[in-house]
C-alpha cells in the first residue's frame, strides 16, 4: 500500500506564502521514466532515513514501468536567468486498476513544504481521478506520520489499521493506517 507524504524533517511551525507550483501527469512509458532522476533527488530528500520510507532506484523504477502506474510531477516556478529547466519540488505517484487507485507515494522537497505544493498535487489527482471515473483513492501511511491532518482535511478518512507493518531503520516497529477518499 502506499506510504504517504514526507513531512517532519526541519519544517518550520510558520509556512511560507503559498508556491506557485504547476503540475502536469506523465504520460507512462519512457516519458516516465525520463523523469526518475528528478523523482530519486526529491525521494532523497523527502522521507525521513528513521523510517527507511523512500523506495531505492530499481523499486521506483519497477513501479513506473507498469502500465498501471501514474507519475504527477510539481515544477517550481523558474527565473529564466537564473534556471532555464524548471525544477522539480514534489510527486505523486499512483496505480490503479477499474475505478480503484492507490496512492503509492507522495513527497514534497523540504523546502517546499507547508506551500501547497502537497495539496496541488493531490487536487490534480483528484482532478484525473475524476475524469477516468475512478470513484475510491486508498493511501497508507506510518500511524505517526505528521501528515495525518493533512490527508483527513482532504477528506481521507481512515479505514483499518495493521499493527507493526512497518520497520523502522532502528528495528522499531510501527502500525500501518490505511485511508480511503471517494471521488464520487
Amino acid at each position: 500500500m502506499a506510504k504517504s507524504l514526507a513531512t517532519g524533517n526541519g519544517v518550520s511551525a510558520d509556512p511560507d506564502p503559498i508556491a506557485e507550483v504547476a503540475v502536469s501527469r506523465i504520460a507512462n512509458g519512457p516519458e516516465q521514466l525520463a523523469q526518475i532522476n528528478a523523482v530519486m533527488t526529491v525521494m532523497e530528500t523527502a522521507f525521513d532515513p528513521a523510517y527507511g520510507e523512500a523506495w531505492n532506484h530499481i523499486q521506483t523504477r519497477s513501479m513506473l514501468m507498469m502500465p498501471s502506474s501514474k507519475l504527477w510531477l510539481a515544477y517550481a516556478p523558474t527565473d529564466t536567468d537564473t534556471s532555464p529547466e524548471p525544477s522539480i519540488v514534489g510527486f505523486v505517484i499512483a496505480s490503479g486498476y477499474g475505478d480503484e487507485q492507490e496512492i503509492m507515494l507522495v513527497a514534497v522537497s523540504p523546502e517546499w513544504r507547508l506551500r501547497g505544493v502537497g495539496r496541488t498535487l493531490l487536487q490534480a489527482v483528484f482532478d484525473d481521478a475524476k475524469l477516468a471515473g475512478i470513484t475510491k483513492l486508498f493511501l497508507e501511511m506510518r500511524h505517526n506520520n505528521p501528515a495525518a491532518h493533512f490527508y483527513n482535511s482532504l477528506g481521507f478518512t481512515t479505514i483499518g489499521r495493521r499493527r507493526q507493518y512497518y520497520t523502522g531503520n532502528d528495528g522499531q516497529k510501527y502500525d500501518a493506517v490505511t485511508l480511503k477518499k471517494s471521488t464520487a
